[in-house]
């Protein structure tokens, strides 16, 4: 990232970025300006500095500790563990843990396989190419239904974010 950030600015955006407005607030397709320069420069003080991520590195052992645990318990009953759905709910509580200081899911939740649902969707209409991404005077004909599509999907994971603050919220208060 610190040598090769320049590569990480001034993307051109699918036309579903653009409908989330995504593409005003990410560093991956704003062009190298002030809003850049301050997005990267939180980043690269405050999440990849040396300090920082070995002051995080306890919280990775953990979620890798909770991972082999889960596995063995699969491996003691017998059952199959599922590769993909344990790797994300890893990946989705280390998140969580580092940004909300709490876990999202567990590895028997439902609610982990939703939003891995919603980020699955999410992906899919950003990186699927849409007919206005090439021809960009159809963008107000909305094809495809892309805009709806990714509206609903984004507005989904904010509600799941909206009730994990709220979860949260109400541990410290109550």
């Amino acid at each position: 990232f610190l040598k090769h950030d320049l590569a990480l600015s001034s993307r051109k955006s699918p036309d579903a970025a653009r409908e989330t407005y995504h593409d005003k607030v990410s560093m991956v397709w704003l062009p190298v300006g002030p809003q850049w320069r301050k997005l990267r420069k939180i980043v690269a003080v405050q999440l990849f500095t040396n300090q920082r991520l070995e002051a995080s590195e306890i919280v990775r052992q953990n979620k890798v500790n909770e991972l082999v645990l889960h596995a063995r318990a699969c491996c003691e009953k017998g059952l199959p563990v599922n590769i993909g759905k344990a790797v994300f709910t890893t990946s989705l509580n280390l998140l969580s843990t580092t940004i909300f200081s709490m876990d999202l899911s567990t590895y028997d939740s439902l609610h982990s396989q939703e939003f891995k649902n919603v980020v699955g969707q999410i992906m899919k209409e950003v990186g699927a190419p849409n007919v206005s991404d090439f021809f960009p005077i159809l963008r107000h004909f909305d094809l495809q239904g892309v805009r709806k599509s990714i509206r609903g999907a984004m507005n989904k994971s904010l509600s799941i974010f909206d009730q994990i603050s709220d979860k949260r919220l109400s541990l410290e208060t109550g």
